[in-house]
């Protein structure tokens, strides 16, 4: 084709995108309303909270709800004179619409109740974003962090698409198997979709928010300027970020 133009043509360079979700209030195409993305970090929703956000969605927008691949759930056509007092109702439910963004891009599958399951996958996952909240408080603000939690290969969390992936294993402790991880890191679509590398085979589930955290850890201090903790995971080995799970890189 450029032989017969005369001339050589540009590559497309695709934008650069993220997760895809959507986080928080947003506006929509009808003046003067929004939408609300509520986080329901890990997929963890009781049944009363179910029936209030379902009342809130009847008392200030369209009385239906969607949800989200990301285990969360939207409030449509919501008039803008009433998010205020919407993100406060929300927030006495503890549903905070300006909170962390991993609030909306944590997910756990529904182990405790399947059984291929070993472990309830929720509630490791709401232990491990509460170490990395009190570890690094608001710098998490800044970074792009998806945490995905399956409780078997089966990947229902999709952990392999994910920044930080789990999934589910046996794992070795004192002659007997106990519940386990496997750890990926960098997985991810959009503009160069890739699947999570595993860095650490069957740990021991006491020890994931621990590695977790250690990855982190090791990101915000050797990460380069405005780098993505993908593209951080992207430059380095399988044996670099193994060192890095288990707290032994330096």
């Amino acid at each position: 084709m450029e032989e017969k133009l005369g001339k050589k043509l540009e590559s497309f360079k695709l934008r650069p995108r993220g997760h895809g979700e959507h986080l928080g209030v947003n506006r929509q195409k009808q003046e003067g309303k929004s939408y609300v993305t509520v986080p329901i970090l890990g997929g963890i929703l009781s049944n009363a909270s179910m029936l209030r956000l379902a009342e809130l969605a009847e008392r200030y927008g369209r009385p239906e709800v969607r949800f989200t691949c990301f285990q969360n759930l939207i409030l449509l056509d919501i008039e803008d004179r009433e998010l205020s007092q919407l993100k406060k109702e929300l927030r006495s439910l503890g549903f905070d619409v300006e909170g962390y963004p991993h609030s909306w891009t944590t997910i756990a599958c529904a182990a405790n109740f399947c059984p291929k399951g070993l472990e309830n996958t929720k509630k490791r996952t709401l232990e491990i974003i509460k170490q990395l909240e009190s570890r690094f408080g608001e710098r998490l603000r800044s970074i792009d962090l998806s945490i995905a939690t399956s409780g078997c290969v089966s990947g229902c969390a999709r952990h392999v698409l994910a920044g930080i992936g789990l999934q589910g294993v046996a794992a070795a402790k004192g002659g007997r198997f106990t519940p386990g991880y496997n750890l990926y890191l960098g997985g991810g679509l959009a503009y160069t979709p890739s699947f999570g590398r595993a860095v650490a085979v069957a740990i021991h589930a006491d020890q994931a928010k621990e590695c977790v955290e250690n990855i982190l850890s090791a990101y915000f201090e050797h990460r380069n300027e405005g780098e993505s903790l993908r593209d951080f995971c992207g430059r380095h080995s399988v044996d670099q970020l193994s060192s890095m799970a288990l707290g032994k890189f330096g």
